[in-house]
C-alpha cells in the first residue's frame, strides 16, 4: 500500500491519549488533540476558545510534566495543536490517520464514530485504541469505506515507552490496511506489533487483566498485604518492578474495572469466569475516584517527601489506616508473610521457571498462585492463532497475504536501520 502518513488525529486526551499524540510527535508527525468541551463550563466562558479548550489543555499539560517524560524533546510539543469535538472535529478531513482514545463506553465510541464517518475523508484510517471492546462492535451504521479502514490498534500505557502495539482487524478490514500497520507500528513507532484476533480485550488485557483480576482475588484469600503481592508479582515471575497493584495505579483504575467488568460481560464461559470480579477494595477506589496516578493517589499516594535521588516518595495503602478504612482491604497475618530476605534471592535466578517457584514457594504461595499460570498458554488459540470471525469463520483474503508479506517485512526490518528518534526504544 502506497500510503504516507503526515498528520493524525487523536481523539480523547487522557492518559492514554496525550500519551500517544505525545509519541505521534516524536516522529515527526503532525497532531491534532481532540477532546469534550470541559463539563463545568461557565456561560461566560462558552465564547471563550481557552475556556473551551480548557480539559485538553490541561490534558496534554499535565502528560508533557509527566513521569517518564513522553517526549523526546519538550519542543515537540509544537507539533501538537488542540480543541474540541463541537469546534474542530471537522478538521480531521485532512487527517491521514484518526485514531480514537476515547472513554471505555461502546455507545459514545459509537457516536462519535458517526460524527467521524460524516467529516473525515474516503481513504483516512481510522482506529480506536480501547482497552478490550471488540473492534466490529463499533461498525454499525458506518460507511463501506469506513469499515474498510478501521482496525483496532492497541498501545499500552506508558506508549512512548511499552512496546507492544496490538493490530485488531475485523473481518471487513482491507488486508493492505493491516499489513501497513504492522509495518509502521514496528519501522516508525519502534512497536513490536502483534497480529491479534478481534476477540474481548484481544492478547494483552485478556492475560494481563485475568492476571490482576486473579490476584487481586488471591491478594484477600492468602491475607497479603499490598507491598508483599508487588514484591511477589515483579522481577520474581518476569514482571516489571511495578507488580500488580502499582501497575494498577499506572494502568488507571477506572480502565482496569471496565476492562474486567468488559471481559465478564463478553465471556460468560470463561473458564476463569469467576476471577473477574471488582474486589470491595478496589470498587472503594472507584467510588472516592482514587483512579491511580493520574489523580494522585490509588493503592499508593505520593508525598512530599524524596529519596536520595530526588524522587518524590509514596505511602503504601496497606499502612495501618488504610486497613481500617477500606471494605474488604488486604491484610497480611504473619502466618502467611513472605519471607522478604529470600525473595530478592529467587528474583536473581537466571532462569525464570525456578524463579518462580523459588518466590512463590519461599512465601508458601505455590498452591494459590501456581493455577493462575497456564491461562495464557490456553488462551493463545482464542487470541492470536489464525485470523477468524467473531464467529469462528474464516477471514478470506487476509491470513493468506499477511502471513507472507509479514514474515518478510520482519525479516527486512530486522537489518533496516529504524528512524534515529525510535530505534534506540527501551521495553
Amino acid at each position: 500500500m502506497n500510503k504516507r502518513i503526515k498528520k493524525a488525529a487523536v481523539l480523547g486526551s487522557g492518559v492514554m491519549g496525550s500519551g500517544i499524540a505525545c509519541h505521534f510527535a516524536n516522529i515527526g508527525l503532525e497532531v491534532l488533540l481532540l477532546d469534550i468541551l470541559p463539563p463545568d463550563l461557565q456561560e461566560h466562558e462558552k465564547t471563550s476558545p481557552a475556556a473551551r479548550n480548557r480539559l485538553v489543555n490541561k490534558a496534554l499539560e499535565f502528560a508533557i510534566k509527566s513521569k517518564p517524560a513522553p517526549l523526546y524533546d519538550l519542543a515537540f510539543a509544537s507539533r501538537i495543536a488542540t480543541g474540541n469535538f463541537e469546534d474542530d472535529l471537522e478538521k480531521i478531513n485532512d487527517c491521514d490517520w484518526i485514531i480514537e482514545v476515547v472513554v471505555e463506553n461502546l455507545d459514545i465510541k459509537k457516536s462519535l464514530f458517526e460524527k467521524v464517518d460524516r467529516l473525515r475523508k474516503p481513504g483516512t484510517f481510522i482506529t480506536s485504541n480501547t482497552s478490550g471492546i471488540p473492534i466490529h462492535l463499533m461498525l454499525e451504521g458506518r460507511s463501506t469505506d469506513f469499515r474498510r479502514h478501521f482496525c483496532g490498534t492497541h498501545f499500552f500505557n506508558p506508549p512512548r515507552y511499552l512496546r507492544l502495539l496490538e493490530i485488531i482487524p475485523t473481518a471487513e478490514t482491507d488486508p493492505e490496511m493491516v499489513h501497513f500497520f504492522m509495518e509502521y507500528g514496528d519501522l516508525y513507532l519502534g512497536k513490536q506489533t502483534v497480529l491479534c484476533k478481534d476477540t474481548p480485550a484481544f492478547i494483552g488485557n485478556r492475560i494481563g487483566v485475568y492476571a490482576m483480576a486473579k490476584i487481586y482475588q488471591l491478594t484477600t484469600q492468602l491475607g497479603l498485604s499490598i507491598e508483599e503481592v508487588d514484591a511477589l508479582t515483579g522481577p520474581p515471575l518476569g514482571r516489571p518492578k511495578t507488580g500488580t497493584f502499582r501497575l494498577g495505579d499506572l494502568v488507571g483504575h477506572d480502565t482496569a474495572a471496565k476492562v474486567i467488568q468488559g471481559i465478564k460481560q463478553n465471556c460468560p464461559n470463561d473458564e476463569q469466569a469467576g476471577a473477574f470480579e471488582v474486589p470491595a477494595y478496589l470498587q472503594f477506589l472507584l467510588d472516592n475516584k482514587f483512579l491511580g496516578n493520574k489523580t494522585g493517589q490509588g493503592f499508593f499516594k505520593k508525598t512530599s517527601q524524596k529519596d536520595e535521588k530526588g524522587a518524590r516518595l509514596s505511602w503504601p495503602s496497606t499502612s495501618k489506616r488504610w486497613n481500617t478504612n477500606l471494605p474488604g482491604s488486604p491484610t497480611s497475618p504473619a502466618s502467611r508473610t513472605p519471607s522478604r530476605s529470600t525473595i530478592p534471592s529467587a528474583g536473581s535466578l537466571p532462569c525464570l521457571k525456578p524463579r518462580i517457584k523459588g518466590a512463590l514457594w519461599s512465601a508458601s504461595l505455590w498452591p494459590g498462585f501456581s493455577p493462575t499460570l497456564p491461562t495464557a498458554f490456553r488462551k493463545s488459540p482464542t487470541t492470536c492463532s489464525a485470523l477468524t470471525t467473531p464467529c469462528g469463520q474464516a477471514m478470506p483474503g487476509i491470513s493468506a497475504r499477511l502471513n507472507t508479506g509479514i514474515s518478510s517485512a520482519s525479516k527486512r526490518g530486522s537489518r533496516r536501520r529504524k528512524p534515529r528518534e525510535t530505534r534506540w526504544l527501551p521495553g
